[in-house]
């Protein structure tokens, strides 16, 4: 075994290790019993038909189809889709850490980077507490997808994103990613089209079949055109914009607080790279149209990889800087605080209670508070970034005068 390949599996190791401990501790979704709502429509494509599910499930058939296997070997629903959840927990780290081997990232970024991971809600707690959505799952697809994107070309690549929009529509900003990029490469215009255009058309195609298969007596249909305006309306709250940007901006916890720290660098980062962006775009616009921005924004994962493995290359942040990120990942993260249904919409969900007007006042005290410290620990990382960059100019060289 290659050195390279045992660090990532105890990398990985690590990452399933954190995520079996917050199975243990943070307790399980209540609702349905232990279902939840979206996982008891992913349930009946498990133990059913794939045309069981609902308007939006129908549109990703590769988890439920996967989750067919424990069930059918003989594991109880819950367990089936748990067992999964580690599953896809183990491939999702182990190709974080493949992209970043490709990046040239050290191994001590590579596992904070994971570890972070591990701990955040968006990308492991949630799962914890509601093991029956399918997002890790798509996440772990998504991943290894763009790994073969940024690997490999040719067909292959087409095929990885076809694979990535059965897992979740998001898999069709891949599909624009990997053509942005061929095109920017030198690739010529027709053969990428043609690599990349059958991702695009199957997120259509299986929107199509979900719409003329649905039984829809179980779940609302596939967002009309009318909902997804009010959608963008809605987001011009101001009350919504600040849940927008608090989640946006700790999506990662201190990961995507650094990036947002340096705004400048990061917009010349996706200048330089302008594919990351067409990756990005579409996935933002989605999360800016309803209350579940998290749970639509951490898709941008592998763009925010990529970006954290150019923030390490270039400025190698010390323990202090990240020190003090991993303080910002473990107060807004909480990852082995106990959940229960209460504090799952206040502290995960809070647009809806906000536009349900069940927002009372000790959901504003709560995220008063939360606000106001998140903005003070994004300060502190601003300062501790200028004063590494001011310090680094402060030891170089100085030129030799005549």
């Amino acid at each position: 075994m290659s050195r390279g390949l045992a660090t990532n599996l105890a990398i990985t190791a690590l990452a399933l290790a954190i995520f079996a401990a917050l199975h243990l501790r943070t307790g399980r979704v209540e609702a349905n019993e232990g279902l939840g709502w979206d996982g008891r429509q992913y349930a009946h494509m498990v133990t059913g038909g794939l045309k069981d599910g609902t308007g939006s499930t129908q549109t990703r058939p590769l988890l439920p189809l996967l989750t067919r296997i424990p069930f059918k070997a003989g594991l109880e629903l819950l367990p089936a889709f748990q067992l999964m959840n580690f599953l896809y927990a183990a491939a999702l780290c182990l190709f974080l850490c493949l992209i970043f081997d490709r990046q040239g990232v050290a191994p001590a970024y590579k596992t904070y980077f994971v570890v972070t991971v591990s701990l955040c809600i968006a990308t492991s707690k949630m799962f914890a507490f509601y093991p029956t959505l399918i997002d890790l799952g798509a996440l772990a697809v998504l991943t290894a997808s763009t790994l073969v994107v940024l690997t490999r070309t040719g067909w292959s690549t087409g095929a990885a994103a076809i694979l990535a929009v059965t897992a979740r529509e998001f898999g069709g900003a891949l599909a624009l990613f990997g053509f942005h990029r061929d095109l920017r490469r030198g690739r010529g215009f027709v053969l990428s089209l043609l690599i990349y255009a059958p991702a695009v058309v199957a997120v259509f195609l299986l929107r199509f079949w979900s719409r003329a298969t649905n039984v829809g007596d179980r779940d609302r249909p596939l967002a009309t055109f009318n909902e997804v305006v009010a959608g963008f309306a809605s987001a011009l709250d101001p009350v919504f914009i600040s849940f927008f940007v608090y989640f946006m901006a700790t999506l990662l916890g201190g990961i995507t607080v650094l990036l947002v720290m340096r705004p400048l660098w990061s917009i010349r980062q996706l200048r330089s790279s302008p594919e990351l962006a067409t990756f990005a775009l579409p996935v933002v616009a989605a999360a800016a149209v309803g209350p579940d921005i998290w749970r639509y924004g951490v898709f941008l994962l592998p763009v925010l990889a990529l970006l954290f493995a150019a923030y390490v290359r270039e400025h190698q942040p010390g323990v202090a800087l990240l020190a003090a990120a991993f303080l910002v990942t473990v107060v807004t993260q909480q990852p082995f605080v106990r959940m229960d249904m209460v504090q799952y919409f206040r502290d995960w969900f809070p647009v809806y209670l906000y536009q349900a007007g069940d927002a009372n006042d000790a959901f504003w005290s709560t995220w008063q508070v939360r606000f106001v410290l998140t903005g003070i620990l994004a300060i502190a990382i601003g300062f501790l970034q200028w004063f590494a960059r001011r310090h680094a100019r402060s030891e170089d060289p100085v030129p030799a005068t005549t």
